[in-house]
């Protein structure tokens, strides 16, 4: 059985929203439950390898999420041209993100 609830915005265009996953979690706790915990088993016994990776995905995670922050309240809000902006602002989310993988591999390396 699929669920499926439209609504309606004051846009006039249908608006979708699907939410069978939340729908299962409330009729299956106990399956849901006994995955974590199966999961979390699994992270607990082997999670040591995964370490490196965590170090990178979150390094990566927080300091691209902080340059992006700060270089647009710093030079993108100022911007008034619209075409200016928009090459601004996919150059600073391109610059951001790879000066955040550069700091997720030094993060791995510490």
């Amino acid at each position: 059985m699929s669920y499926v609830t439209y609504v309606k915005d004051e846009r006039l265009c249908p608006v979708f929203e699907y939410n069978m996953f939340a729908r299962k979690i409330q009729e299956w706790p106990a399956l849901i439950a006994i995955a974590l915990i199966l999961f979390g088993g699994y992270l607990a016994l082997f999670g040591r390898q995964f370490f490196p990776v965590i170090c990178f995905v979150f390094g990566t995670a927080i300091s691209t999420v902080a340059l992006l922050l700060v270089s647009y309240v710093t030079f993108l809000a100022p911007a008034s041209d619209e075409p200016k902006k928009k090459v601004l602002s996919w150059t600073i989310v391109i610059v951001a993100s790879l000066i955040g993988i550069l700091i997720g591999l030094i993060s791995t390396k510490l």
